[in-house]
């Protein structure tokens, strides 16, 4: 038996130092800048790391950084978590088409490495078109996504096979057809939590998740289930446990901002104070409908229900960032 004099890290092997590396630049980004300054060796080891979360926060950062990948070796452009965030100048369409075949383009080119996803696109044109294109590209390792912007119902199967969350923080008040069109259920199959957010008289698609929610329901008192066969037009994904909804009202008085327990009895007095507050009578009735389908099917129900419903108003704060190096 042979025993290595091994004095310090510089004396590891290449490949260990480099795994070490791979879990320590887990952070924003700090620890592998500060490994890059150590010392010729370790920048090296750690550069394929400089990538692997970033954040972009204007489309002229975005084109820097295609401008680097470009210039990159392909080991190195290894993106793992993306947060990026797209204000174009709506007043040019064709501009906004041109720079939104850009990011289309840039994202298909790091698709293959990204584990999570955040797209921030608020332009009614380029965001549009941004969005609609994001669903037909392959994420085969991406396993959380958030996007924000006005999102079209053009999933394809197959695109998104290892995606377990998946978050609509914005866009479409009412997103009425996402569970009915586009094979929402065949294009997430892994897919365990789900959240759509900033819901406003959204009727027709409370009609929709109900209908929805219906799929594997079990009334305790009837002893009745029912299976994902028997509503047919509007399947679920097959491993949904959770779904987040979030409607949008006025901001709340200082008296009634904290939302209780949900195991108190109060719960259901605050809210209704708070909803019967409201003035516009569509969305007062879908906020109601929605906490009555939080009490069948939430978790304070009783009943076995295959999915999870957790309603959400606009004081529950929106997606994280994460961590991220800043580009």
């Amino acid at each position: 038996m042979f025993l290595v004099n091994v004095r310090t890290m510089n004396d590891w092997p290449v490949e260990l130092i480099s795994y070490v590396f791979q879990l320590a630049c887990a952070d924003a980004g700090h620890t592998v800048r500060s490994l890059s300054l150590t010392s010729k060796k370790f920048r090296e080891i750690a550069r394929p790391f400089l990538y692997h979360s970033l954040v972009i926060s204007s489309l002229g950062q975005f084109v820097t950084l295609v401008e680097k990948l470009k210039a990159t070796p392909l080991h190195l452009r290894h993106i793992r978590h993306l947060f990026l965030a797209l204000n174009h100048d709506p007043h040019s369409q064709d501009t906004c088409t041109a720079d939104a075949s850009l990011i289309i383009g840039a994202l298909q080119s790091v698709a293959d490495d990204l584990q999570t996803l955040t797209l921030v696109a608020p332009c009614p044109f380029a965001g549009t078109l941004i969005l609609s294109c994001l669903f037909r590209l392959p994420f085969p390792r991406l396993e959380e996504l958030t996007i924000a912007g006005l999102y079209a119902f053009s999933f394809q199967a197959g695109n998104f096979p290892r995606l377990q969350r998946l978050h609509f923080a914005a866009g479409n008040r009412n997103p009425h057809g996402l569970f009915q069109f586009g094979a929402f259920d065949k294009a997430f199959p892994e897919l365990t939590c789900l959240r759509v957010s900033g819901l406003s008289r959204a009727l027709s698609f409370v009609d929709e998740l109900e209908r929805g929610l219906e799929n594997g329901y079990h009334d305790v008192s009837l002893e009745k289930q029912t299976t994902f066969t028997d509503n047919i037009g509007f399947p679920l994904p097959p491993r949904l446990e959770k779904l987040y909804v979030q409607y949008t009202t006025t901001p709340p008085s200082p008296a009634s901002s904290r939302r209780p327990s949900r195991s108190s009895s109060a719960t259901d007095l605050a809210l209704s104070s708070s909803v019967h507050s409201i003035t516009d009578d569509r969305q007062r009735k879908m906020i109601e409908r929605l906490m009555d389908l939080e009490r069948k099917y939430g978790a304070q129900s009783g009943n076995r229900a295959s999915v999870q419903l957790v309603v959400l108003d606009s004081t529950v704060g929106g997606f994280t960032v994460g961590n991220y190096t800043e580009l």
